[in-house]
């Protein structure tokens, strides 16, 4: 009797082993992690603690619910930056105005799929650079950059964004700027920034927003056996431009006097920076010295961050679209870098979603159920939806854009 005990025990066993690999393997598939219901007692328990943070999101991406073509939003390729979408926009820039240029913000509608072309400028300016630029809650326009009063005022801002230490003018100093221009492209307000240059922008649903930047004057090299000053990389600001936190200090993206990398974008020496806004928090992932990147989340009425976790990009890939759904649902395309290691704007990338825990995180590719297309740039967000592109075409030839929930 108590072999034939024994033998039931053993069954028992094995058949609820098998179960629950079987459920591991089905949630695994759906949720793209470890995690079962409950009812599993000591086991199940163990297996939903192993899940990350942030990775409850299915990786599994359903077909588009919504596609619409687009044509002028990315007929301005060389004259502008690539489109980002936010708000209800897809909005794009000139990097470069000078006085006297009129196409300084594109401006189309998601829903009207109608194009603005606006200007903008500053009476005192010799030249502008913008660097980013972002919609926010009320239909404005936020552009982050840097503006100068001296002659040949293009070169000098190309050569600050080129090599920012080598600009020593004192007298007559590259200034840094947020601009508010409602959506006829008047200036509602200037803020001044000082000393640090925005150099990636976006807003929150509650009128403030955030910038990811560079202080360039406290990276001048300190006097031998001193320490570089310290200073926060990313920054909240109120509606009126006042500055109302800060978070990640340099500390974590550089070493020493020599180690800062450069965020200004589109140039030869630029290394990747991006910022999102969430409903409830912003996220920043950024390049770091000697290599590899720091994600870093805050909790937007809080100001209280999340531990800053190391990462790297997809093996042989660089980061062209981020979004940010909610509280630790992060999503970003990565596209395979070209011949001369850089990324063409609008060629397949692929979909990946954050994957994270208290000490480490990394991107995990989302599986799409259409096979027969690739995922193209993500441009941004429209609610709960991402809006990106798909296909091996160009936006220049196919410029249709898509709708997915994930």
């Amino acid at each position: 009797m108590v072999g034939v005990v024994v033998v039931l025990v053993a069954i028992v066993a094995f058949v609820k082993h098998k179960v629950v690999n079987m459920r591991l393997k089905l949630t695994r598939l759906r949720y793209g992690c470890i995690g079962l219901l409950k009812a599993f007692a000591f086991p199940v328990l163990v297996a939903i603690s192993a899940c990350p943070a942030g990775s409850q999101t299915p990786s599994f991406l359903p077909p588009p619910w919504q596609e619409q073509a687009f044509p002028t939003a990315f007929a301005v390729r060389g004259r502008a930056s690539f489109p980002q979408v936010s708000y209800g926009y897809a909005l794009s820039h000139a990097r470069t105005i000078v006085p006297g240029r009129t196409d300084a913000v594109y401006l189309t509608s998601l829903r009207t799929l109608t194009t603005k072309v606006l200007p903008f400028q500053m009476s005192e300016a010799s030249a502008i650079r913008l660097e980013s630029a972002s919609m926010n809650v009320v239909g404005h326009i936020l552009l982050a950059g840097s503006y100068t009063q001296s002659s040949g005022g293009a070169e000098r801002l190309a050569k600050f964004a080129e090599f920012p230490r080598d600009d020593h003018d004192l007298k007559n100093p590259i200034r840094n700027f947020v601009a508010d221009l409602d959506s006829a492209g008047q200036l509602v307000a200037l803020f001044d920034m000082g000393t640090y240059t925005p150099e990636g922008i976006c807003a929150m649903p509650d009128g403030t927003f955030w910038t990811i930047g560079q202080d360039w004057s406290k990276e001048e090299l300190p006097p031998k056996g001193q320490p570089n000053q310290q200073y926060a990389l990313l920054r909240h600001f109120s509606g009126n431009g006042a500055m109302i936190g800060s978070n990640l200090p340099r500390s974590l993206t550089a070493i020493g006097p020599f180690g800062a990398r450069n965020y200004h974008s589109g140039t030869k020496s630029s290394s990747q920076a991006r910022i999102a806004c969430g409903d409830n928090s912003v996220a920043a992932y950024v390049s770091r010295w000697p290599d590899g990147f720091v994600w870093i989340e805050v909790d937007a009425k809080t100001g209280v961050a999340d531990p800053a976790v190391l990462m790297r990009n997809p093996v042989g890939t660089i980061i062209s679209g981020l979004a940010l759904t909610s509280r630790h649902i992060a999503f970003a395309s990565f596209g395979t870098l070209s011949e001369d290691g850089v990324l063409r704007p609008g060629h397949a990338s692929n979909l990946y979603r954050l994957v994270k825990t208290k000490q480490s995180g990394e991107w995990e590719v989302v599986q799409r159920g259409d096979e027969t297309t690739t995922f193209g740039n993500l441009l941004g967000r429209d609610g709960l939806s991402l809006v990106h592109l798909q296909g091996q075409e160009t936006p220049v030839s196919n410029p249709t854009v898509y709708w997915t929930k994930p």
